[in-house]
């Protein structure tokens, strides 16, 4: 019978780390995420190549509210690297992204590689089962309650019209309480009438209306603790945790072989309410050529001052400092409501350039032609190409202070950045870069008249960037002469300190965006609100992200962009239904500077073409959570169109007149700079767990996805268009994936996985043969299947775990991996891990690459311990 079981899944069920099809074929990521809850951070986990080695890797996701990819870096974790997209970020119905890595070669590939962002991975969010309408007031999430202590306690004033009192139901640990429980008309309390065994335990409560329908449920954990199970732990107050794993791996790819040694440790301490954390990553890849691999964070935390040292990940105001790793140290006071926090450290780490044979030269001819072609002067008369571009050392200092309560939370913050060349002309050119320069400053507001329930918010940010400050600033006149106006004057008047105090803050000369900062071309700002009621949560937003704001604290940010977001999601059903919508529509140009304006003809008076561009985007979904014993659904459908009012061709004056003739006008190309597309995207998502007889545990997932892209323009062939305008192929793409996958569970702990995954796309490219007789294209289809099928089994009660994996890629890219892999427990806090990957890699010719047969072993030793 369980053979047949096993047959079964594998024949019908077809599992699947979802293979990545990319246009380097030879090169992959594999990119797998948890389950995705809402308000809880989810992880996606980007795998090492199993020929390459990754050396950054960035998320680029979005959640329903908006249709702008927000970017985080990933941070490496042993072979993988893990990005953690947070809880207030994970929203349902659903959440989509995209993964970029570079490789230490530094190419790059994309997950998925086909039009990520049109197709991106799309996750299914499952609701919050809290009700914004019932509330536990005690014990909190996680608490530590002495057992004669124990009060549970939840209210529901704000629907205590609606109630029936009868219907109150509180379970504790799965078991339902028949007696002890007061229901009053606003609130619910119990207390036991004995003590709970020691441990974690897990209540929850429901009510319903007179009619029967449920109103609302809560859940929540907490641990109880007995008298002598406190004394002991205040006799011994410390408490601490140690975790640690080393790795040796070894890669045999095609005809090399590379070595890797990788060392990882975290810990905890504590001390009453003072604690100690950290952690250390040391691999042999770290190299002087390249920003750094080897990462390391310690915090230390007390009730009113917090310190922290390493690689930190700050989320501070919106538009200043969020995402960005920077290397240095941070301070967070924190007195009450007030706190002030500040970062000191690097973005980036100085690489030094590389340059070719020195070549001596005297004569200025030679000098300019040399510099021409990247040579760059490395010391007296003496100059060497450029081979490598270097970086200069970023340093960033920002400092944030403000109050934040539950009712209102307001904060000033200010960031400086600057690229470190020592001052020094010669040294600057020499890195085939220009040094750069950036302040900026923004705050952040929330007022919620109504936790939870109503609030406003707001986030506004002003900044000012250098591109080049080689030279440092100029003079007051010659600003001056730049600005045709008396500016140094009104700064000498105006700004603590005059002209130069303000020069020792940012670098003023012609490279400054903006040189004139009243024009608010540099200017950044939202607002919004959040109102949730009667089940139905909206959210609206009106953004304007000015085209010259920058900070250096940003991972990323979209400039030159305004517009609105509405997004709204009803509950119904006792929250087994999901409604959602999101609307949004978005301008650019907003200083007009693709405007063009033109002349058709003698009579006619001078015309405005409007280069803007504007964003429509909706998406609808429906989402069905029914409970046990049925399928969760999800059902999604979004349109998005990108359009502006440019025409295919015009006519203007093209500037040229001959004496005595009129002036010559032409027809000219607009493709250049019209934009006129579509895309339409539906998924659609099924999963479902079936508890079938003798305690086995069936899982099965089926996800679709299939994009169109479509160019509205007119591209047929017309003679003003030039060579350059048959570039200029349509856009057109459509793309579909197929994945289903499943597992089956036995009481034993035997667990097979199998699935199957299809990506197919359409798409033109430009066909060089007739590119220059006319403005042709060519379509080309790419079509990849994989499926992965695996087993593992526990031995010596549980203590060894081998497991087994056969992966097949085919189609436009074929592949074999043969992988085998066990832990063993030497003791309870003490693992082996071995790993062992053959790889059969097929030839294809069309695109270069030779068949080969590839061997990855690797072995890990993981301690665990602590009190």
């Amino acid at each position: 019978m369980k053979k047949r079981i096993i047959l079964l899944t594998l024949l019908l069920l077809l599992p699947l780390y979802l293979t990545n099809a990319i246009a380097e074929q030879e090169k992959q990521v594999f990119v797998k995420h948890g389950a995705a809850k809402e308000g809880e951070p989810l992880n996606i986990t980007i795998e090492t190549p199993v020929n390459y080695n990754i050396s950054k890797a960035t998320l680029h996701f979005k959640n329903p509210y908006s249709s702008e990819f927000r970017v985080i870096e990933a941070r490496p974790q042993g072979n993988k690297f893990v990005a953690t997209i947070p809880g207030k970020d994970v929203v349902s119905p659903s959440i989509e992204y995209y993964v970029r890595a570079t490789y230490t070669d530094k190419s790059e590939v994309i997950y998925p590689a086909i039009s990520p962002q049109e197709n991106p991975v799309s996750v299914t969010v499952k609701p919050q089962e809290q009700s914004g309408d019932i509330i536990v007031i005690s014990p909190a999430a996680g608490e530590k309650v002495l057992e004669d202590d124990l009060l549970i306690s939840v209210s529901y004033y704000t629907i205590s019209e609606k109630v029936d009192l009868k219907s109150a139901v509180l379970t504790i640990d799965g078991k339902r309480i028949n007696s002890g429980v007061i229901v009053s008309e606003n609130m619910m309390t119990y207390l036991p009438d004995k003590p709970l065994t020691p441990g974690a335990h897990r209540f929850s409560f429901e009510i319903s209306d007179k009619k029967g329908n449920k109103l609302g449920k809560v859940s929540s954990s907490f641990v109880s603790k007995s008298a002598s199970q406190v004394s002991a732990f205040e006799s011994e107050p410390v408490r601490y945790t140690l975790q640690s794993w080393a790795e040796l791996r070894n890669e045999n790819i095609s005809d090399s072989s590379v070595f890797y040694s990788r060392l990882n440790v975290s810990g905890d301490l504590r001390y009453k309410s003072v604690a100690l954390r950290g952690y250390m990553y040391v691999t042999n890849e770290e190299d002087e050529d390249r920003q750094a691999s080897n990462r390391f964070f310690i915090r230390a935390t007390s009730p009113v001052l917090d310190a922290s040292f390493g690689d930190i990940f700050p989320e501070y105001n919106y538009y200043i400092a969020n995402g960005l790793r920077i290397r240095g140290y941070e301070l967070n006071a924190h007195l009450g409501p007030f706190r002030v926090d500040m970062i000191q450290g690097i973005t980036e780490r100085e690489v030094t350039p590389k340059f070719g044979p020195d070549t001596v030269v005297t004569d200025a001819n030679i000098v300019a032609d040399l510099e021409g072609q990247g040579f760059v002067k490395i010391k007296d008369n003496t100059y060497a190409e450029i081979l490598n571009s270097g970086t200069f050392q970023r340093d960033v200092l920002t400092v944030r202070a403000g109050i934040n309560t539950e009712v209102f939370q307001w904060d000033l913050q200010f960031l400086k950045g600057e690229d470190d060349f020592n001052n020094d002309p010669l040294i600057a050119r020499q890195f085939g870069v220009e040094p750069s320069e950036n302040i900026a400053l923004g705050s952040s507001f929330k007022l919620s008249l109504w936790p939870r329930r109503f609030d406003l918010f707001a986030d506004v940010a002003l900044s000012m960037t250098n591109t080049d400050i080689t030279n440092g600033s100029i003079d007051p006149d010659s600003l001056d002469a730049l600005l045709d106006q008396d500016i140094s004057q009104d700064i000498e008047d105006n700004f603590p300190g005059g002209y130069d105090r303000l020069t020792d803050i940012i670098t003023i000369n012609e490279n400054l965006l903006p040189l004139y900062p009243l024009d608010l071309s540099s200017l950044a700002y939202r607002f919004g609100t959040n109102v949730n009621f009667l089940n139905n949560f909206l959210r609206v937003e009106y953004l304007n992200q000015g085209q010259n704001f920058k900070s250096y604290g940003l991972a990323y940010y979209q400039p030159d962009v305004k517009g609105f977001r509405i997004f709204d999601r009803l509950r119904l059903l006792n929250n087994r239904l999901f409604l959602s919508a999101n609307f949004e529509r978005l301008t650019d140009n907003l200083l007009q500077e693709r405007d063009i304006t033109i002349k058709s003809s003698p009579i006619a008076a001078r015309e405005t073409l409007s280069g803007t561009t504007t964003r429509t985007f909706f998406k609808g979904s429906v989402s069905v959570f029914p409970g046990l014993n049925w399928p969760n659904l999800r059902l999604d459908y979004s349109t998005q169109s990108n359009k502006n009012d440019f025409p295919t061709t015009y006519i203007d004056s093209t500037g040229k007149t001959t004496p005595g003739l009129p002036t010559d006008y032409q027809r000219i190309s607009g493709l250049p700079t019209q934009v006129d597309n579509s895309t339409n995207t539906f998924t659609f998502d099924a999963s479902q767990t079936f508890d079938l007889s003798g305690q086995k545990l069936l899982t099965v997932g089926f996800t679709t996805t299939v994009s169109s892209r479509t160019d509205d323009r007119d591209l047929t062939p017309n003679d003003v268009w030039t060579v350059s305008d048959s570039s200029l192929v349509p856009q057109d793409l459509t793309s579909r994936s197929i994945t289903i996958n499943g597992s089956l569970t036995f009481p034993n702990n035997l667990r097979v996985n199998a699935g199957l995954s299809n990506i197919q796309s359409e798409y033109y490219v430009l066909s060089p043969i007739i590119a220059e007789e006319e403005n042709k294209d060519a379509q080309v289809e790419q079509n990849f299947y994989s499926l992965d099928v695996g087993v593992g089994y526990p031995f010596l009660n549980n203590k060894l775990r081998p497991s087994a994996r056969m992966a097949f890629t085919f189609g436009d890219f074929k592949r074999t991996v043969l992988g085998f892999a066990a832990t063993y427990d030497i003791t309870p806090f003490m693992f082996l891990t071995s790993d062992l990957n053959f790889l059969f890699v097929g030839e294809v010719p069309e695109s270069g690459i030779e068949g080969t047969t590839d061997v990855i072993a690797s072995i890990k030793y993981q301690l665990t311990f602590g009190n």
